[in-house]
């Protein structure tokens, strides 16, 4: 039996879940490796705006002047917000494949173990991408800064990510 098939079979729940998944995992990927958590807009300098990712910080106007900040020691809560940014983009990339694993894989084809496995991972990684941007919204961002669209791809992970841990509980017991 093949993936169209396998498709076929599974649930309208299941069939939902997996193209909203999709998405999930795009805003999952997006927030993490985008430099845009905060913009720092300074009008008076010539070099422009300031974007503050988790990994980088990149002056807008210079293409060439991005600063490694990955494991930047000077904030122990940026270092705690990498690391639940981390956590949470590995729980929903997991989710996602034991999402795979129950919809095309025969073993744990519409297994309710599988299903369950799936929606934790997803749920989980929610939570740990929703207390990602409660921790650098409150503990770390600086003055003048607004947020920047991977922040809300952070929060848009978060949220459908939940939305599909519950679906996915639901579709393993329909």
């Amino acid at each position: 039996m093949g993936c169209q098939d396998s498709f076929k079979l599974a649930n309208k729940v299941t069939r939902f879940v997996f193209f909203l998944m999709i998405f999930c995992n795009g805003a999952n990927w997006i927030s993490l490796t985008t430099t845009s958590w905060s913009v720092i807009s300074l009008p008076y300098d010539a070099a422009g705006d300031t974007h503050v990712g988790l990994w980088r910080r990149c002056r807008s106007n210079l293409i060439t002047d991005c600063r490694a900040i990955d494991g930047w020691a000077q904030s122990a809560t940026y270092g705690i917000v990498q690391g639940m940014a981390c956590l949470g983009f590995a729980a929903i990339n997991l989710g996602h494949v034991v999402l795979l694993l129950f919809m095309f894989v025969d073993r744990w084809k519409q297994s309710e173990e599988t299903g369950t496995g799936a929606a934790v991972l997803m749920i989980s990684g929610a939570f740990i991408w929703t207390l990602a941007a409660v921790i650098y919204s409150f503990g770390y961002n600086e003055l003048g800064a607004n947020y920047g669209y991977s922040f809300g791809f952070g929060i848009g992970a978060g949220g459908l990510g939940l939305i599909c841990g519950l679906l996915t509980i639901v579709a393993a017991r329909y």
